[in-house]
């Protein structure tokens, strides 16, 4: 898959380690800025550009079907890992 957000240095596409990235946030932009960025980072980059927001939740799947959730507020951080066999597609 060629993914839609390219690498500045090079002008193509960027390698995305992430199926999909989903970020909650009262603010649009700000979701969408971390989703965006969050698709190109590792677990631990993620986590830590996370953990510089409040009141932020994000859901991720890897390529090879990990998820990781990452909910934070302004006093508590939750994070769980997993994995899933296969994403399901919905009926064919």
């Amino acid at each position: 898959t060629v993914s839609h957000i390219l690498d500045p240095r090079s002008g193509r596409p960027a390698p995305a380690l992430w199926q999909r990235v989903s970020v909650m946030h009262s603010s649009a932009a700000l979701a969408d800025g971390l989703a965006t960025a969050g698709v190109l980072m590792t677990t631990e980059n993620l986590t830590a550009l996370i953990q510089q927001f409040e009141d932020v939740s994000v859901d991720a799947i890897s390529r090879d079907g990990s998820i990781m959730i990452v909910e934070k507020s302004r006093n508590h951080v939750r994070q769980s890992v997993g994995k899933i066999s296969r994403l399901s597609r919905g009926p064919v």
